[in-house]
């Protein structure tokens, strides 16, 4: 004798649990990735303003300056200002 399976299948009205999955399938990794690209800029200029830093402090005392610290001289005003928006 043949067995007969009855499958019953519920209604398939989308509640606010499904809207809301949905919604975090989707910006969640959006997030993500600018959160991370975020990160990264933020990470850039600070090492940049590091090095300027280093640069001016290496060569403070040095007679007749040098050309690294002439350079960064001219690049600290636009280093800082580009950060400070």
């Amino acid at each position: 004798m043949d067995k007969v399976t009855t499958i019953y299948v519920e209604s398939s009205t989308i509640g606010l649990k499904d809207i809301l999955t949905l919604v975090a399938l989707v910006l969640g990794p959006l997030l993500a990735v600018w959160w991370t690209l975020r990160h990264e800029d933020h990470k850039q200029k600070r090492a940049a303003k590091e090095r300027l830093f280093l640069t001016l402090m290496a060569h403070r005392k040095s007679n007749p300056p040098a050309a690294d610290w002439a350079n960064s001289l001219n690049l600290g005003p636009r280093l800082i200002k580009s950060t400070i928006r």
